[in-house]
C-alpha cells in the first residue's frame, strides 16, 4: 500500500513541520501550498491519504474536499481535515463534505498519525 500524503497546508511552519511528522512516520509527503493548485495535484499525485486545511488562499478546504469527492479517482481517499476554526458549523460542514476527520488546530502529532492510520486502513 502506497504511504504518500498530500499535505495541503498554506502556513509555513505547519506545512514543513507535518512533512517532518510524516517522514519519521514512514511516510512519504508533498505539501501543496495554495487551494487553486490542490484539486488538481492531490487527483493527479497517486496519494494515499490527505491531510487538509480548511482556511487556504485561493480556495478554502470545503470546497476542495467537494471536489475530490465529485472526482472518480479521488472519492474514496482519506481526507484529515485539519482547522483553527473550531466552531460547530466548520466542523458539521467538513464531515458533510465529505472528510474521513476532523480534526482542530492545535492537535497532537500522535493523534494525527493514529488517525491517518486508521483512515488508510
Amino acid at each position: 500500500m502506497s504511504r504518500r500524503i498530500a499535505i495541503v497546508e498554506d502556513d509555513p511552519d505547519i506545512g514543513p513541520m507535518l512533512s517532518k511528522l510524516l517522514k519519521m512516520e514512514g511516510f512519504e509527503s508533498t505539501v501543496i501550498n495554495d487551494g487553486r493548485l490542490a484539486t488538481r495535484a492531490v487527483s493527479s499525485g497517486g496519494y494515499s491519504a490527505v491531510v487538509l486545511d480548511v482556511m487556504l488562499p485561493g480556495k478554502d478546504g470545503i470546497t476542495i474536499l467537494r471536489e475530490l469527492r465529485r472526482d472518480a479517482t479521488t472519492n474514496q481517499l482519506p481526507v484529515v481535515m485539519l482547522s483553527a476554526k473550531t466552531d460547530e458549523q466548520t466542523t458539521w460542514d467538513g464531515w458533510r463534505a465529505g472528510a474521513s476527520y476532523v480534526l482542530p488546530k492545535p492537535f497532537e502529532p500522535e493523534e494525527l498519525i493514529r488517525v491517518l492510520r486508521t483512515a488508510m486502513g
